[in-house]
This record gives C-alpha cells, structure tokens and sequence, in this order.
C-alpha cells in the first residue's frame, strides 16, 4: 500500500471501496431539512470507461449520482441536472447534499455557491441513507447533518481538509 495526497505521505488511506454494493444507514432524526457530506474517488488503476452509480440517496428520495466519461472525466447529476465542470476521477472530490424542505442543492469540493439547485418533492421520509449503489470507486468521510449547512460552512469543511497538504 502507498500513501496518496488525500492522506498524507505518512499515511494510508482506509477509505471505503465500493464496487457494485452499497452501504445503507438508518438515521432516525433526519426530517426535510438535512445535509450529507461524502468524499468520493474513482479513480480505478483499471483504466477508465463510462460508467455511473449513486453516490447518496437521502431519505428524501433524491438521488446525487457519479457519471464517469471515458476520459476520465466525472459530473455529478441530480435527477436531469448535472455539474457544469467535469471533475478528474482520480482525485477526491467533496459532495454535499442539502435538503431544504422542497430545495435540494449540491455543493462540490466547498464551494459556496451550489453547483446544482433544484425544487423536488420529498417522495419519501423514511430513515433511511444509501451509498455507493452501483458505484466503482470510494467513499470516505461521511457526515450526516440534522440540519442545512450554510454556504460558511460547506466552505469551512473544505479549508480544513486542504491545511495538511
């Protein structure tokens, strides 16, 4: 195992792999205002190809999804919208879903300004959280939030992640 930028020269990355699974989580105090965060990577030693899997679906029904290019190349698409900047597969990049009532934003590697905003109906309000379904890559650092984040804080989390390389 070798160290890689996301951990340090000293460290290893113990990051969840998903390939074709998924992790579910039951959190009961979520309503229909929330935010998750999750850091992801797909950046397969295999050699890239056009693939897609889930990153989140939050108990609200919306579904954040990883649309990979054969250039290895990656969006994120939240029902028909997507990113406007394809991002490098194989560096971690920063997710975060925000549920506020109807209004569902996507806020990418800690931008205040989210890369995709749409109004969606609350399907369902179960308690329960997916991740990676159908994905081929990693997942790491998952947070799950009873409450929207402010635009300060989703750009906080990203200023503290970047202080140790």
């Amino acid at each position: 195992l070798t160290p890689s930028a996301f951990s340090g020269p000293h460290q290893i990355n113990r990051a969840l792999h998903i390939a074709g699974g998924d992790v579910q989580a039951t959190v009961r105090s979520l309503r229909e205002r929330y935010s998750i965060a999750v850091w992801f990577w797909l950046g397969e030693a295999s050699g890239a190809s056009e693939r897609s899997g889930m990153i989140v679906t939050g108990p609200g029904g919306e579904s954040l999804r990883a649309q990979q290019s054969a250039d290895h190349r990656v969006q994120l698409v939240l029902e028909e919208s997507s990113t406007l900047s394809a991002m490098r597969a194989d560096e971690w990049h920063l997710a975060i879903l925000v549920r506020d009532g109807k209004e569902v934003r996507v806020h990418v590697d800690g931008q205040e300004k989210p890369e995709i905003a749409r109004t969606l109906p609350v399907r369902s309000m179960g308690n329960r959280v997916s991740f990676g379904r159908g994905l081929q890559g990693k997942l790491d650092e998952i947070a799950v939030f009873g409450r929207v984040l402010t635009p300060a804080e989703i750009a906080g989390f990203w200023k503290i992640s970047r202080l140790g390389q």
